[in-house]
């Protein structure tokens, strides 16, 4: 399996300006990785994926050390697990 091309984990949001123009993801530098426009009438869903993109990179390292260790026994779902860490790394 190849490596994550990703910033590492963990990553934070944070919901700035006056209105809450946008939410930014932060990884572990504080470095901004990804902002999104924040509309405040959708406050409860985009803090939810909001959410979700900030618990990625230890989604991803969870379901790598389930494979690796040889956790998933159901040899479906272990290919599901594996076509989404490919997804994750931009790969086909």
């Amino acid at each position: 399996m190849s490596e994550p091309k990703f910033t590492p984990g963990p990553w934070k949001y944070d919901i700035l300006g006056k209105e809450g123009v946008c939410v930014v993801i932060f990884g572990k530098d504080k470095l901004p990785l990804a902002s999104l426009y924040h509309n405040p009438r959708k406050n409860t869903e985009q803090k939810a994926n909001a959410h979700l993109i900030s618990a990625a990179p230890e989604m991803y390292g969870i379901l790598a050390e389930l494979l690796e260790y040889r956790a998933i026994h159901i040899p479906s779902e272990k290919t599901k697990v594996e076509a989404v860490l490919k997804k994750a790394r931009g790969e086909k």
